[in-house]
């Protein structure tokens, strides 16, 4: 959603889809697009990350 958005037409840069997750929700940060901070972003991520991985576990 948040490449999406800067994607629109609304910004302007040379190289989203090469842009990493990461790179991606510092710049909304930075600009000021995100509803929270970057720290609870990142605490998202590492969270989807472990469950995606563990699903079939046994």
């Amino acid at each position: 959603m948040i490449k999406r958005y800067l994607a629109s037409g609304a910004f302007v840069f040379e190289n989203i889809d090469g842009m990493t997750f990461k790179e991606m929700i510092r710049l909304a940060n930075k600009m000021g697009i995100l509803r929270s901070n970057l720290e609870r972003w990142d605490i998202y991520r590492q969270k989807r990350n472990l469950t995606s991985h563990t699903y079939d576990e046994k």
